[in-house]
C-alpha cells in the first residue's frame, strides 16, 4: 500500500512539473499579440491575443471573443503546443522566431505573426477566459469566406516564410501597398540604364529597411515612403531626356 501511495505521489509530482514547464514556456515564448492570416480571406482579421490561463488552458481573445483550449502537451524543443479540441482531437500551435501556425484537426489553419508582448491593456481585454474554444469549420463550408477574394501581395502568401511576410499577408491594405511598391520598382528598374544596380538597391531596402520592421505601423510607414519615392523617380524617368 505504501508503495502504491509512493507511485501515485510520484505521478502527481511529474504532472505538476509538466504543468509548470508548460506554463513557463507559454508565458515566455507564446504569450503575446499576433496578426492573423487565413488563406483565402481578404478581410482584415482582428489581432489575436494568446496567454496562459489557470488550470492548464491556453487563453485566446480576438475581436472581443474570448476562448480557451485545454493544453494537452508542450514540446519546448520543437516549439509546439498541442491543444485539446472539444471533439477530443488535437490542434497544434507552433511558434518560432515570431512566426507561428495553428493547425486544427479538421484541416483549418491560421498563420500567425508576432506583433508585441502582452500589455496591461491586452490582459484587461482578455479578462477571465474560461469558455472552451470552438474549432473553426472547414473553409469550404463557410459561405462568407468563400465569397471573399484572397489577399494578393507581390509574392505568394501561401509561401510566406517570415514574420514580415505574415504581417503583409494578414493585412489586405498593406498587401495592396506592397503590390503598389513592387509595380513602381519594376517601372523604375525597366527605365534605368543600370538594372543590376537598381535590383541591388531594392534588395538592400528589403533587407535593411523593410525586414527590420516588427509592427504593422512600421511596415505601413516604410512601404509608403518607398512607394512614393519610386513613383516620383518613375515619373521623372518617363520624361524625354531633354526635360529631365
Amino acid at each position: 500500500m505504501c508503495k502504491a501511495i509512493a507511485i501515485t505521489a510520484a505521478l502527481v509530482a511529474s504532472m505538476c512539473v509538466q504543468a509548470d514547464e508548460g506554463r513557463e514556456y507559454i508565458q515566455q515564448e507564446v504569450a503575446g499579440v499576433y496578426s492573423v492570416y487565413m488563406p483565402g480571406l481578404t478581410r482584415q482579421q482582428s489581432p489575436l491575443r494568446l496567454d496562459y490561463a489557470d488550470d492548464g488552458f491556453l487563453a485566446m481573445e480576438q475581436g472581443g471573443t474570448k476562448r480557451a483550449m485545454p493544453i494537452h502537451t508542450v514540446n519546448s524543443s520543437q516549439g509546439t503546443v498541442n491543444l485539446l479540441e472539444p471533439s477530443g482531437e488535437l490542434a497544434t500551435l507552433s511558434v518560432q522566431f515570431g512566426h507561428g501556425k495553428m493547425v486544427f484537426a479538421n484541416g483549418s489553419q491560421l498563420t500567425l505573426s508576432f506583433v508585441r508582448k502582452l500589455t496591461d491593456i491586452d490582459r484587461a481585454a482578455m479578462g477571465n477566459v474560461a469558455a472552451p474554444v470552438l474549432t473553426p469549420a472547414p473553409q469550404q463550408d463557410a459561405p462568407a469566406a468563400a465569397a471573399l477574394d484572397p489577399v494578393i501581395a507581390s509574392f505568394d502568401c501561401e509561401k510566406a516564410a517570415t514574420a514580415v511576410e505574415g504581417l503583409i499577408c494578414g493585412n489586405a491594405e498593406l498587401a495592396t501597398l506592397d503590390v503598389r511598391t513592387a509595380d513602381a520598382y519594376k517601372t523604375v528598374r525597366d527605365g534605368v540604364d543600370d538594372r543590376s544596380a537598381m535590383q541591388k538597391e531594392q534588395v538592400e531596402w528589403l533587407k535593411h529597411t523593410r525586414n527590420l520592421c516588427k509592427t504593422l505601423e512600421c511596415l505601413f510607414q516604410v512601404y509608403t515612403e518607398r512607394a512614393e519615392d519610386l513613383e516620383q523617380l518613375a515619373q521623372y524617368l518617363s520624361k524625354p531626356a531633354e526635360f529631365r
